[in-house]
Order: C-alpha cells, then structure tokens, then sequence
C-alpha cells in the first residue's frame, strides 16, 4: 500500500491489517481528519474483540452500534453484579438478626443455669406470710391464754404454742370424763381462747389479709386404748378447728370411728402386721442361734482332732 496514497472521505473506511501498519509506520499521517477516524477506528474495533479482515470496511453508523451493544452489556452486567451483591447483603442481615434472636433464650438459659450453679447448697430464706396475720399474735397472749385455759374446770395441764400460723392447743382433762363432759370442756375452752384472742380478730380472714388458724385437742388420758374392754377407762379425744375461712368451729369426737366397720378393719390389719412382724424377727433369731451352735461344734470337733494328733 503507497504511504502517501489519500484515503478517500466517504462514509466507509478500509481497515488495514496489523502486519501492513507494523511494516509501513510512517503510513500513520494524521493530517487527513478521514485517515485519523480510519486509524481511531481501527483501534476500537481491535479493543472490542472482533475479527479484522484485510480489504473489509466497516460503516461508522455500525461501529457506534458495536459501542452500544459493549455499553448496554457493561450496564447489564453491573446491574447484576448489584443485584447479587443486595441479596448478600440482606442475607447477612437476616443471618444477623437470626442469631441475635437465638441468644436471648440462649443467655436467659445460660443465667438461670449460672444462678442454680451459684446457689447451689444454700438455703433458700423467706417468708410466705408477709403483709399477712395483722395484727399478730405473740407470746404475751399466748401465756395469757394459756391462764385462761387453765381456769376452766376439769384441766389438768395445758400446752398453746403457734407455728406456721398455726395455733395448736393441747388440753388434758380428767380421766374420767364421759364425752359429754368432754365436748362441754372443749366448748368452755374455746370460748377462753376467744376472750384472750378474739376470733374474729385472729382467726379469721379479712379480704385482704389471711389470719391464724386454730386447732385445740382435748383428751382424757393418752395412755388409754380405744378399743378397751368393757369397764375399762376409754382414750376420749375431741377435736376443735376453726380456719380463717370458717365461719364456725368443727368439733369431733376423733376417739370414736365414723365407720365402726373400717376402723375395726383397720385395727386388725395393723394387729395382723404386727403379729407378723415379731414372727419374722423370732425366725432371724433362731437362725443366728442356730448358725452360732454349729460354728462352736465344728471348732469344738477341731479341737478335738488337734488334740489326738498330739497324743499320737
């Protein structure tokens, strides 16, 4: 191709081959603006990828639609690249969140687990009762109680003491109290109890404050049996409750059965065990005595053996 051969100014350019531009570099005159779009052509079409063939002309109207084409698919390709890059990063977030809802139970379990561990082997102190029994009872009244109790006919002895807002009152009578005798006492008790600790006040529920409840005992003799014969003294015990719920107190008579049939049953049953009981333990013994017999024979027959080994 002649160097100073003019490139014709239309609307197409003839692209050169890269072995004719690297054998005639002085070709690359720049003053024709024709010759310079050819060259700056070339090189676009060079950088974009496609195929240059010796002789071809491409319209400039194309080479520009090649650049769209290049731009359009950059664009594409950046929208999905932020696309991508989005989905990442709310599944970051989400991964986060995830975890940061997981901890709490996690870290609530773990405290709980850490607060056993700590208190372990220590006592748990409280009160269940606070802001109850107002007003309450203390040891002056009951030591006045106790006096009044012992006023009243027929009492021997006395014990009242509270606990657990409890009030527990033990009463032992005359030993030959019948059961009326005995109910007219657990009433006149009860009614000393009231002038030294008003019922209403102390043993019974407000609607807002829960009170002591009472529980008196009234016998005749412990050592008596319920089921004595005819003619001998009888046990006699009488019950007495009253709880702060309880407009009335409940008496009974718990030395005599509801169902005199189960009680017997009972009463039997218990026998029975018993009986069975020492049999079993007579049996044991028998057999140590045994066993302890036949261990002093059996070292009374070496003795002897021994000793006519020694005589021989």
């Amino acid at each position: 191709m002649n160097p100073n051969e003019q490139i014709p100014e239309d609307s197409t350019l003839n692209v050169l081959r890269e072995d004719d531009l690297d054998a005639a570099p002085e070709a690359e005159d720049l003053s024709s603006p024709a010759k310079s779009q050819g060259t700056n052509l070339s090189d676009e079409v060079m950088e974009s990828g496609n195929t240059i063939v010796a002789g071809d002309t491409i319209p400039v109207t194309k080479v520009e639609s090649l650049n769209k084409n290049e731009e359009k698919e950059a664009a594409e390709v950046s929208a999905k690249d932020e696309k991508i890059k989005a989905r990442i990063r709310r599944l970051n977030i989400s991964i986060i969140i995830c975890v940061l809802l997981l901890m709490i139970p996690v870290s609530a379990f773990g405290y709980i687990v850490y607060q056993a561990w700590k208190s372990n082997n220590t006592p748990i102190e409280g009160n269940r009762f606070v802001g109850q029994h107002q007003p309450e009872i203390t040891e002056t009244l009951m030591e006045n109680a106790k006096t009044k109790i012992l006023s009243v006919e027929g009492v021997e002895s006395a014990d009242i003491h509270t606990v657990v807002a409890t009030t527990r009152v033990l009463v032992d009578m005359r030993d030959d109290m019948t059961e009326e005798e005995l109910r007219a006492a657990a009433e006149a008790i009860y009614a000393a109890i009231d002038e030294v600790l008003p019922i209403a006040t102390y043993y019974t529920n407000t609607e807002t404050i829960e009170m002591y409840d009472l529980d008196i005992s009234v016998y005749n003799n412990l050592t008596f049996k319920l089921d004595a014969a005819e003619g001998e003294p009888k046990l006699l015990m009488m019950d007495v409750v009253k709880n702060g719920m309880m407009p009335e107190p409940i008496y009974q008579l718990v030395s005599t059965a509801k169902n005199p049939d189960a009680a017997k049953a009972a009463l039997e049953s218990v026998e029975e065990r018993k009986r069975e009981e020492a049999a079993e333990a007579e049996a044991e013994s028998q057999e140590g005595e045994q066993s302890e017999e036949g261990e002093s024979s059996e070292n009374s027959g070496e003795g002897a053996g021994e000793g006519s080994e020694g005589g021989e």
